[in-house]
């Protein structure tokens, strides 16, 4: 992805951009270097997300801001742990999608203050996303039979739809885009 992002810029001629690859627990930077960090729906796959929110602040200017555009989990712990569930199934490198009020005190732990949130349906298309998964066939029949499980609140809530023979066709995930201001 680096490599991509890299050829993109050369070829727009874009000299004053450099790119790094590093952990979000432990950015290579200055304390206080940037304007602005973004982070977008790659949150759920840290391993230690307080230690991301730390560095991501760690590395923000006074009155500098973080803009996080990431799926989240319902307020409902059944409906938090059917989501999670579901995305760990076909992603194993999913850790954890947390609620807005997990993010609420992860970004006021941080010297971070909520400007401006928006919120969103993510449409997936259930075929693309196994696809691009590359889901091996026996977890397939893993998300299928948890989907089918789903209760109806829980259908209803992540539009679960099935065709006639009870296969999924499509359902949502809940998107936000969360904007903060460092302290």
């Amino acid at each position: 992805m680096i490599e991509i992002a890299a050829a993109l810029a050369e070829e727009r001629r874009l000299n004053h951009i450099t790119f790094e690859q590093a952990a979000a627990e432990a950015l290579p930077f200055s304390d206080e270097s940037f304007d602005l960090v973004t982070c977008r729906f790659a949150a759920h796959h840290f391993p230690n997300l307080q230690a991301a929110m730390s560095e991501i602040s760690r590395v923000l200017k006074k009155s500098g801001q973080f803009l996080l555009v990431d799926h989240y989990a319902p307020e409902n712990p059944a409906q938090d742990s059917f989501i999670n569930h579901l995305n760990r199934l076909r992603d194993p490198s999913h850790v954890r999608e947390s609620s807005l009020s997990e993010w609420k005190e992860l970004f006021d732990d941080n010297q971070l203050t909520q400007k401006e949130i928006r919120y969103w349906d993510l449409h997936i298309d259930y075929k693309d996303w196994i696809i691009r998964g590359r889901t091996p066939e026996n977890i397939q029949k893993e998300i299928v039979s948890h989907l089918q499980a789903a209760d109806p609140d829980t259908k209803q809530l992540f539009q679960l739809q099935f065709d006639a023979q009870h296969q999924p066709i499509s359902f949502c995930l809940k998107a936000a885009m969360i904007q903060g201001i460092k302290n």
